[in-house]
């Protein structure tokens, strides 16, 4: 579980890669609503071929106290979304608690 506070960013460490694809779309979701991502509503991480990258992130955190889940999604080459059926990774789900 993750503890913050109202209005207190949301930071978590977030490993991305470890395969020949070397840029990921990243986008989150706080109580069923997209949140912005480093000031963004998405992220685009490249990360060199066969590596895997850890990136800091701060998840923009408005909700009222109480507890809510955060799903944080990514999807490989980006680029290639409009070709056909995409894999969608589910980064992680984490339970947070607001003060």
């Amino acid at each position: 579980m993750i503890k913050t506070k109202k209005n207190e960013d949301i930071l978590i460490d977030l490993s991305v890669g470890g395969n020949k694809t070397r840029e990921y779309l990243i986008w989150a979701y706080l109580d069923s609503k997209q949140v912005k991502i480093n000031g963004h509503p998405y992220v685009n991480l490249e990360v060199n071929r066969n590596m895997i990258s850890i990136s800091n992130i701060n998840i923009e955190n408005t909700v009222q106290p109480g507890i809510y889940e955060l799903e944080i999604y990514c999807v490989p080459s980006p680029e290639e979304m409009s070709t056909g059926l995409k894999e969608v990774i589910s980064g992680k789900r984490y339970t947070v608690k607001v003060d």
